[in-house]
């Protein structure tokens, strides 16, 4: 699975992004790829990806990216604010599988 994570800059979600893969290891969860990057850059990057996770803190941003992950058939969710704060790879993890049905 391959899963973006957006956030205002692409900077608050790198340690998010360490986090999930460790998790992803501890499973042995095969070919998995997590990137962070920018609202600002999302257009370039969302075709790659099969699940977009919003930072919390872009939420106002919500209606864009909805629209755009949607149209590109994209799962897609903000990650819960309690999770994202305490940069819980794990319950983010799981998050982005639920969304695929996994």
């Amino acid at each position: 699975m391959n899963i973006l994570l957006v956030c205002s800059s692409g900077m608050s979600t790198g340690l998010l992004v360490d986090k999930m893969l460790m998790e992803g290891e501890k499973r042995n969860i095969q070919d998995l790829k997590i990137v962070a990057c920018s609202v600002d850059e999302i257009e370039k990057y969302i075709s790659n990806y099969d699940v977009v996770l919003v930072a919390p803190q872009i939420r106002y941003k919500e209606k864009y990216i909805y629209a755009l992950a949607m149209s590109k058939n994209k799962g897609y969710a903000i990650i819960d604010g309690v999770h994202y704060g305490l940069v819980d790879g794990n319950k983010i993890l799981d998050q982005a599988f639920g969304i695929m049905g996994k």
